[in-house]
């Protein structure tokens, strides 16, 4: 067996990889030279109870010489002990330190061993069975110190004893013989035990690294999946982008035509494209919704928000919604103030509206607040619809989840309403719960803080307008690069009295209103292909003729615009919107505006 063999046997299980085996080999050497003062101070005081016994039978110049040559070992291997600097070493280097140590365990195993053969006397048995009896202790006490490397264990346990066993094999009587037979038995059994010692080691060392690298290996999983998350919401968010930008010009145009006096048969027509488009505006909007609840781009603003308002305008868009005559949606007093994020809640609200309507086919949808202490309000959606099983309460609110609709009927949604409700009432800390009976309807509740009544005149947003057409007359900027687009923001706002400006470009419109040009609103999409993007242009404008309200319309959901939008407090609508939806964020505007 040569010195490189037995320093360096490869671990055993071939399931460990090449980076593991090095760095088990590495942390059985480091055990090893952990052990490494105790073995010197047993080398130091080991010999001296044989050198006492022996200081009578034996020379005296040979006990001395004996005990020297062990300590100059022991005190080479202290020095050489303390040169080395593992903690910071290297995979060779401490490879290289395991093998120089090698040399030290032989050497100490040969001085060890020679003992048996200097101080032996037979006429001195009780003497020689107790040097015997000296060098099994240090044998066994070098059995836990050594077995992590096996080759060092077994060359000093052999080195140590062997001598002694021969020299008793060639005596002629019984008595040797059978001491020299115990001998080799223990030194057989301190080799078994060294290897079972050893195995136990490797195989907690085996168990650490495979573990290391099982979460290692998840930490890289789950990395990959976050990014193929985000991946996925990225691409979502551009593909809305895309599909967004003709879905929301078919949608302007339905509406003009919708008010163009068309005959009874076309309006049915009309009906049906209008759901159509409805649905796919629904189903972009919760795809949307998830992307940024998942790509974690939703801000939040918190404000004191006046209630009254906000619930209005929402049972009045829904009130339009609804094709089932015998369904009456209302909504009752909600003179309350709350601290919210007014987009957000509003969604929320949009989300638990459009369940209840989709899902009742007679009686009531009721919307009201109650309070519950000085701090905090509860609103309460409540229907008279088909209901909800206590089993599925918790089921409804996870994602894709749909009761009542095995065949996926895409006119009932993607089964992601109440799971967005939840999470972005998580995201605002606004507990939502459900009650339910089956057959009798449900009720959704939302629990928020209260706010401060001082704030509604800072912070009145225009919601308790009803919506009416107030723009008449007013002079309306759009800019868009899709031409589409333009020709049905254009017919949309000339058919509400406005004066329409239009460009394809900020470049060409900056020079449209330079000068004295009269602009009392604008709409503009936020990527157009000059220097200026949306905000920049809205800027750019307010910079000539003061602060003229401004409107961003993009079927781009990425941060950098909510960032950018939300920096200069401007407010921003998703492609494809209803004209209601423009109308009442026209209205907001100039209400603010008017105020100031």
């Amino acid at each position: 067996m040569t010195l490189e063999s037995v320093t360096s046997q490869p671990v055993k299980d071939k399931t460990v990889s090449g980076a593991n085996r090095d760095r088990i080999k590495r942390d059985k050497i480091l055990l090893l030279v952990k052990n490494i003062p105790s073995i010197l101070i047993s080398s130091i005081l080991g010999c001296l109870p044989i050198a006492v016994v022996s200081w009578d039978t034996v020379a005296h110049s040979v006990v001395l010489a004996w005990v020297l040559v062990l300590y100059l070992i022991t005190a080479a291997r202290a020095w050489h002990y303390r040169q080395a600097h593992l903690k910071t070493a290297s995979f060779d280097e401490i490879f290289r330190y395991g093998k120089e140590n090698l040399i030290f365990v032989s050497l100490a195993g040969m001085v060890w061993g020679t003992a048996g053969v200097l101080f032996f006397d037979g006429q001195m048995v009780a003497g020689y069975a107790f040097l015997i009896l000296t060098l099994v202790g240090i044998i066994s006490g070098s059995m836990n110190a050594l077995s992590s490397v096996p080759p060092a264990y077994a060359i000093f346990a052999a080195l140590a004893l062997a001598p002694t066993i021969i020299l008793m094999a060639l005596q002629n009587t019984g008595f040797f013989y059978l001491m020299g037979a115990a001998a080799l038995f223990y030194l057989l059994m301190t080799l078994l035990f060294s290897r079972n010692l050893n195995a136990a080691i490797e195989q907690s060392l085996t168990l650490k690294y495979e573990n290391l690298s099982l979460v290692e290996s998840l930490k890289k999983q789950t990395v990959v999946a976050e990014k193929a998350n985000l991946d996925k919401s990225t691409f979502l968010a551009s593909a809305s982008h895309d599909l967004r930008q003709p879905l929301h010009a078919v949608n302007l145009f339905t509406e003009v035509l919708e008010n163009s006096g068309i005959d009874g048969e076309q309006k049915k027509v009309l009906k049906r494209i209008r759901h159509g488009l409805d649905t796919m505006g629904e189903l972009f909007d919760t795809l949307l919704d998830i992307s940024r609840i998942d790509a974690n781009t939703i801000p939040i603003n918190k404000t004191n928000v006046p209630l009254q308002g906000l619930v209005r305008n929402l049972v009045d868009q829904f009130q339009l919604d609804i094709s089932e005559p015998d369904v009456r949606l209302s909504s009752s007093k909600c003179d309350y103030v709350v601290f919210t994020d007014t987009t957000i809640l509003q969604r929320i609200l949009h989300n638990l509206l459009s369940n209840a309507v989709r899902y009742t086919q007679q009686g009531e949808i009721e919307v009201d607040c109650s309070r519950v202490d000085d701090e905090t309000i509860i609103i309460h959606v409540r229907d008279t619809g088909v209901g909800i099983d206590p089993v599925d309460s918790v089921k409804i609110f996870e994602e894709f989840v749909q009761l009542n609709n095995p065949e996926r009927d895409r006119s009932k949604g993607l089964g992601l309403g109440l799971a967005i409700v939840r999470r972005l009432g998580e995201l605002l800390d606004h507990p939502v719960s459900m009650t339910s009976e089956l057959g009798s309807g449900s009720q959704f509740s939302i629990e928020l803080p209260l706010g401060t009544e001082q704030a509604i005149t800072v912070n009145a947003t225009g919601l308790e307008l009803e919506i009416r057409s107030h723009l008449e007359g007013i002079t309306v900027l759009v800019v868009d690069n899709e031409l589409e687009i333009i020709d049905a923001m254009r017919m949309t706002l000339e058919s509400w009295g406005c004066k329409v400006i239009v460009s394809n470009s900020t470049a060409e419109a900056l020079q449209l209103v330079a000068g004295d040009s009269r602009v009392d609103f604008i709409i503009s999409d936020y990527r157009m292909p000059s220097d200026l993007n949306g905000v920049e242009f809205i800027l750019a404008v307010r910079a000539q003729h003061g602060e003229i309200p401004g409107l961003l319309i993009s079927g781009d959901t990425s941060k950098e615009i909510l960032d950018a939008v939300s920096d200069h407090g401007l407010i921003l609508l998703y492609k494809p919107i209803k004209s209601v939806q423009l109308n009442m964020a026209m209205m907001q505007l100039l209400e603010i505006g008017r105020r100031r």
